[in-house]
């Protein structure tokens, strides 16, 4: 079996397979000859020839099938991309283009300071330029000239917060409640009171400039807690038109640009409740400029000061029988300022240092003594506060005047008769 599977073909059997062959050769010559392409020109083969099959006498069997090419295919696929409305009936060079744009990486936009950084770097060699670049200066604690202006204009009348005996605030965020005719009438009583009473609040209206801003606040039905206003917001007036802090005694302090430069109080607003009302003014984005600066929490420091002081002096015009929130901004600015230089050694070594400079360690002082002893001289006046006791706690709170006693100099003093039910 093997040997008849080796055997090899017969002279016969070869003769006929090489006329099979060459049959073959003769009956597909017509039809190669049509496949070529004549020069460029796109003829379509008979792989799949848009024309109709023909027979060897050139006519078209009425089963004749039309099939589709390749190229027609492909001119179809371009077809519908060039009808793309974000490309339009361009030629395949320009959708090509066209295609490579819409699939380009997106670039995203550089900010304005990285452009500025970016440039900068482009001229550096070394890296000791480039950490110059990104490094924070310290805040310089060279004395500034007396000469020295401030940088541009400020937000000086802010809200005022008084708390009411219903547990609620009052704000005197404008002076719609001031300003109305049915006020004129009691001003320059109101004024003859405050000299009669309390001569370091008259004092302030001496000082100003604006009189006019002082005696919109005043209000005929609640005549303390319109004169205490006046009081506070005119303090922020004063303080600007000197660009010193006014002092109870009648002197000023400089302010100084440097604190400007130093950390931002709203960074303690962690350390508080951020629904307390005085939080929310003083110490988070959007309200006053204290949360931004700490010239100017030292000027609601201040204006609070006065504020009570006021208070304090002129207890005889307060309603009877009813309990007021003159003591609770004191305190919660107490609180914010001891809490800003504990902030200030644990956490930027800049600003602490700024603060042992001698002109802001004297201001600072200064500024502190006199509140001590105003919150102190509040104590004992009943129903002068409504929510101090949160705040009264934290400036009591040995740990906590730590670093302010540093500055100081000796430990903050504690207002223990204020504390818990003495004050009422």
């Amino acid at each position: 079996m093997y040997s008849r599977m080796i055997r090899p073909l017969s002279a016969r059997v070869y003769a006929r397979v090489t006329l099979l062959v060459a049959g073959l050769a003769v009956g597909l010559a017509p039809g190669c000859k049509e496949a070529t392409v004549d020069g460029l020109l796109d003829n379509p083969s008979r792989l799949g020839a848009h024309l109709d099959v023909t027979d060897r006498a050139g006519t078209a069997p009425e089963t004749a099938a039309v099939v589709t090419s390749r190229t027609d295919h492909f001119a179809e696929s371009a077809r519908r991309v060039r009808i793309h409305p974000a490309l339009g009936p361009h030629t395949p060079a320009e959708i090509k283009r066209r295609v490579a744009v819409l699939v380009e990486p997106i670039r995203l936009a550089t900010p304005p300071e990285a452009r500025t950084q970016v440039a900068a770097l482009g001229s550096v060699t070394g890296l000791p330029s480039v950490a110059a670049q990104v490094t924070r200066a310290p805040v310089d604690i060279a004395p500034e000239p007396e000469t020295s202006q401030r940088s541009g204009p400020r937000n000086v009348v802010i809200p005022m917060v008084v708390s009411s005996s219903g547990g609620g605030t009052w704000r005197a965020e404008g002076s719609e409640k001031g300003s109305g005719s049915g006020n004129a009438p009691c001003r320059a009583d109101a004024l003859a009171q405050l000299k009669q009473l309390s001569a370091t609040g008259y004092r302030i209206y001496e000082r100003l400039t604006d009189k006019k801003m002082f005696t919109t606040w005043i209000l005929c039905d609640e005549r303390q807690r319109g004169l205490t206003t006046a009081v506070h917001e005119a303090v922020h007036m004063l303080t600007e038109q000197l660009d010193a802090y006014p002092l109870i005694d009648g002197g000023h302090i400089k302010r100084i640009r440097a604190l400007e430069k130093f950390a931002k109080p709203g960074k303690i607003a962690g350390q508080f409740k951020s629904s307390d009302d005085f939080v929310k003014t003083y110490l988070l984005p959007g309200g006053a400029s204290s949360a931004d600066d700490f010239t100017y929490l030292l000027d609601e420091f201040n204006a609070y000061v006065h504020d009570l002081n006021t208070a304090v002096q002129t207890v005889a015009l307060a309603p009877k029988d009813t309990r007021l929130g003159h003591r609770d901004g004191m305190a919660a600015l107490m609180s914010f300022v001891m809490a800003y230089v504990e902030y200030a050694e644990k956490e930027e070594p800049r600003t602490w240092a700024g603060l042992h400079r001698p002109d802001v360690k004297h201001l600072v002082t200064t500024l502190w003594s006199e509140a001590e002893r105003t919150i102190e001289s509040s104590c004992k006046v009943p129903r002068y506060a409504v929510d101090d006791q949160s705040f009264l706690r934290h400036i009591c709170s040995p740990s906590n005047g730590r670093a302010l006693g540093h500055m100081l100099g000796r430990a903050p003093r504690c207002p223990s008769a204020c504390l818990g039910g003495a004050s009422g």
